[in-house]
């Protein structure tokens, strides 16, 4: 009878391992690969949901990206103009020929440099980069499609939103982005993986 009950047990344990073992294995095939965040989830987007609004809360978070971006010499000279004026974003598109996604755009964040405030007018356009990807990044991780549009080193599209915008002659406006929902129809495009070997070059080329 010992014998019988030892074998039973001795039975059930190998089973057990067994079930442990297809579990784990189950759990490995099964597991997802890591979530890409931030830059990775962007998506692009040339025509916007007219119907949605980018909420005021999301809006600070967005902006609080933004200040958080590094500055040349921590000059902290980045300016930051939220347009929701629909006669204004039509005055921006004026001034700008290639800025159709602008149609049907209720929230334009135009960044900006304050002249009077950089230590190193140079690094301007850095300064102002680095403040636009932060702000995509961002509205990207809260679930808004996004699309940049360059202003300066144009000088047509400059004095245009400094006047569409009232902007003082210091102020020099270098990057507008769109904010918003897609529209349900709208051709839209995510952040690719463009990983390519041959353009990593270490210690040289």
């Amino acid at each position: 009878m010992r014998m019988i009950q030892k074998i039973i047990c001795a039975v059930c344990a190998a089973a057990a391992l067994v079930c442990v073992s297809c579990v784990k294995k189950v759990q490995a095939e099964t597991k997802p690969e890591p979530r890409k965040n931030g830059i990775f989830s962007r998506i692009t987007a040339r025509v916007y949901d007219t119907r949605k609004q980018v909420s005021d809360a999301d809006l600070r978070l967005i902006l609080q990206a933004a200040f958080a971006s590094p500055t040349a010499d921590d000059s902290r000279s980045t300016e930051f103009i939220i347009v929701q004026d629909g006669n204004k974003i039509t005055g921006l598109k004026e001034g700008n020929p290639y800025a159709s996604q602008l149609n049907t755009a209720q929230t334009v964040i135009v960044v900006a440099i304050n002249e009077k405030i950089i230590r190193h007018r140079d690094l301007a356009a850095l300064d102002a980069g680095i403040a636009a990807q932060s702000i995509m990044v961002q509205a990207a991780e809260l679930g808004y499609a996004t699309v940049p549009m360059s202003i300066a080193p144009q000088t047509v599209r400059v004095a245009n939103t400094r006047k569409v915008l009232n902007l003082p002659e210091y102020v020099t406006p270098h990057i507008m982005i769109v904010i918003g929902f897609a529209a349900p129809d709208a051709l839209t495009s995510a952040s690719t993986d463009y990983w390519n070997d041959s353009k990593i070059h270490k210690n040289g080329w």
